[in-house]
Order: C-alpha cells, then sequence, then structure tokens
C-alpha cells in the first residue's frame, strides 16, 4: 500500500495511538461534572488547552474545542458576521465579507449560504499559481467591510497566502480577519500577535492526531454569537460535552509536532521535490504541468497534471494498484469532480481535467516513490494508447 493523499487526512502516529488507548482505560467521566472523576479529565483537558495556546503563542482562554476545521470554519465566519450585523447595520444594510473562490468547501458553501440572508460576498481574483493580489484586497474594502476570510495555505494545491500581510491589511481598516489554517498548521510557527488575525481554524486529523476533534484560536473580545448553544462549555462559546478522547489524541499530537516540526518538514520538501524532479525528467515535459505557486506553496503538496490523461482514469487504475492519491479536495463526498481550485485559477480545461494531488508524509519514503513511479507511468501509457 502507497499512501500520497496526506492532505486529505493523516494516519496516527504509534505515540497518538498509545496514549488515546492508555486514556480511554483510566479517564471516563464527564469534564463539566462537579465530582473529582470529572475535574481530573477537566485539568487534563485543559492543559492540552495550553500546549496548543503556547504553539500559536496565544492565551488558553483563546482556544476552543470544536469537532474539526469544518465547524471552526462555520463558528468563526457565521458568528462574527451575524454580531457585528445584528450590532452594527441597519435591515437594509448588506455587510460585506471577502474571501476567495479557492477556499474550502466548509467556507465557500457557507458564504453562499450568508449571500442570501443579507451579505455581500465579494470574492478577490487568483493569479494563475493560486496566489491572490493584495492590492486588490484593498482595493475591494469599503466602509461595510466587516471580515475577511483567506486561507493560510490551498488544500489542492499547496500555494501560501501571506496571513501576516492580509492581517496587517486588516488591522489598518479596522476589520476581522480569520483564516483557516488546517492545512498549515504542522508546516508552521504561529505567533497570532505578529500575525493580526483575530480567529484561527484547525484540526487535528491533518497533524496525525484523531478526527472528530478540532479548535479554533479566537481573540478575546471579538464579537461572535455562538455556533451551538446548550451548556456553558468551552467559556460559554460551544455547548456540548468535550470529546476529551479526541482532545486528549490532539494533545499529544501537538506535542510530538512541536518535538519534530522542522525535522518533518525538511524531509517531506525533500520528497516532494525528489517525486518531481523525478517525473519531470522521466515523462515528456509537454505532456506534464505542476499547479499551483512553485516556490511558495506547502512542502510537502505536488499537484501534476498529466495532460490528456482524464484523472479519474488515472485514480480508478492507481487505486486497483493500491497507491492512493487525491484529484483535489477531500470534501466531495468520494466523487470526482473538477478541483474548484484549479478552476478559480482559470487554468485550461485539459489541465484540470487531469491534475492528480500527490500530498507527502514524514512517514512516506524515497523508497515508496521509487515503486510507485513505474507504476504511474505504465498506467498513463495505458489511458493514452486507449
Amino acid at each position: 500500500m502507497y499512501y500520497f493523499d496526506n492532505n486529505a487526512t493523516t494516519k496516527l502516529t504509534y505515540g497518538v495511538l498509545k496514549r488515546i488507548e492508555e486514556y480511554m482505560s483510566t479517564s471516563f467521566a464527564n469534564a463539566s461534572s462537579s465530582h473529582s472523576l470529572g475535574q481530573i479529565v477537566r485539568e487534563e483537558t485543559d492543559e492540552v488547552r495550553e500546549i496548543i495556546a503556547d504553539y500559536i503563542k496565544c492565551s488558553p482562554v483563546e482556544i476552543i474545542f470544536t469537532s474539526g476545521a469544518s465547524e471552526s470554519n462555520n463558528f468563526i465566519i457565521k458568528g462574527i458576521a451575524s454580531k457585528l450585523k445584528q450590532v452594527n447595520f441597519t435591515s437594509n444594510e448588506l455587510p460585506v465579507i471577502i474571501s476567495n473562490k479557492a477556499e474550502h468547501s466548509s467556507v465557500t458553501k457557507q458564504l453562499d449560504y450568508l449571500s442570501t440572508i443579507g451579505f455581500n460576498i465579494k470574492y478577490l481574483n487568483l493569479k494563475n499559481d493560486g496566489s491572490i493580489d493584495y492590492n486588490e484586497l484593498k482595493e475591494l474594502i469599503d466602509k461595510n467591510t466587516i471580515l475577511v476570510t483567506i486561507q493560510h495555505s490551498n488544500s489542492e494545491t499547496g500555494t501560501i497566502h501571506d496571513i501576516e500581510k492580509i492581517g496587517n491589511i486588516c488591522k489598518n481598516h479596522n476589520i476581522f480577519f480569520h483564516s483557516d489554517i488546517t492545512q498549515a498548521f504542522k508546516f508552521f510557527n504561529y505567533d497570532v500577535t505578529k500575525l493580526n488575525v483575530d480567529a484561527l481554524s484547525f484540526s487535528a486529523h491533518k497533524i496525525n492526531g484523531p478526527k472528530g476533534i478540532g479548535a479554533v484560536f479566537l481573540r478575546k473580545k471579538t464579537p461572535i454569537i455562538p455556533l451551538i448553544h446548550g451548556g456553558e462549555q468551552e467559556f460559554n462559546m460551544r455547548a456540548g460535552t468535550l470529546n476529551s478522547i479526541g482532545i486528549i489524541g490532539f494533545g499529544e499530537a501537538v506535542k510530538e509536532l512541536i518535538d519534530n516540526r522542522v525535522d518533518r518538514v525538511n524531509y517531506v520538501k525533500g520528497l516532494r521535490d525528489y517525486f518531481e524532479s523525478r517525473i519531470l525528467s522521466e515523462f515528456s515535459s509537454s505532456k506534464t504541468h505542476i499547479n499551483g505557486n512553485i516556490t511558495n506553496r506547502m512542502p510537502n503538496t505536488s499537484n501534476i497534471s498529466f495532460i490528456g490523461v482524464s484523472n479519474d482514469s488515472l485514480l480508478y487504475r492507481l487505486n486497483k494498484n493500491e497507491i492512493y492519491v487525491s484529484a483535489g479536495s477531500a470534501c466531495t463526498s468520494g466523487s470526482i469532480q473538477k478541483s474548484t481550485s484549479l478552476v478559480a485559477m482559470k487554468l485550461p480545461d485539459d489541465i484540470v481535467s487531469s491534475a492528480i494531488r500527490f500530498s507527502f508524509s514524514f512517514e512516506n519514503t524515497k523508497e515508496e516513490i521509487d515503486s510507485t513511479l513505474p507504476i504511474i507511468y505504465k498506467e498513463i501509457n495505458s489511458i493514452l494508447d486507449i
């Protein structure tokens, strides 16, 4: 089995799995309970809150646990937008939210919904490499702009946006700024004060932690309406019994990340560069195209179009060979659709329809690449000969 789909999800490390198993056998109480068993769980989950807060350099009370990045994005965007509209706008005014169409679907579909209930959504144009024009961002901002939501890195191409620059622009215009850092969380050393960001979304399963647990950074005093009402959990911001097992696994994954981040970044970049150099030297350059910003992208991501080869056909054949890759985002219920990111980049249809994403992990090896490339070549040539 060759798994190169780590932007979709990652495998639990042995350390994370072991920590979860140990925790499940000893801790089961509700963190909201007043008895000593519940308080022990509360202390353990608060320790994780502190670990994550230290990693991104914020206060522990600014970390709120969620079920994952999609919930985090919905909580932040709907919550801030609804609160600001309620407080600052009359019924005939439309608050403005600025984003781009290559965001995660939990952002774009949410913005589609908000556009139907009294919000004006403005989208930045993307360059052919997936990057944005920061001057265009300044031009789109007007007196009714309340929020900018731009991801740190694109999951399909790996293209990175300068969120510090965006944060400074928003601060200068007194606009709230949210960034989905789910894909980039494991690659960067964050400092929320330096970034001038008001909210961040991220998730455990992208950093070799468990699924079903994520978090947001929400700067103190940021106006927001809770997405889930009920109990008083998470500083009255997110009702519901804490997923303590998921939180413990999340914390262990972050601890391992802190200890190994630089080595992992250098390693996966080396793998990705080796993979692409082999592809470009051994396959016709006129038949390949690397998508995204080649010099400014996540170190593990390679989005390559094999011109003339339908990506659904190639995915099917690679899957039969137990080579697991993707045609884009993993949020389309297993269906293969045109990449929204590549379409937003205005790339030709032959590039869009033939794009395959390879996303590497520190657990992958050069030997795996050496073993899979002949199979990839064979299947591509087989498709072209049909």
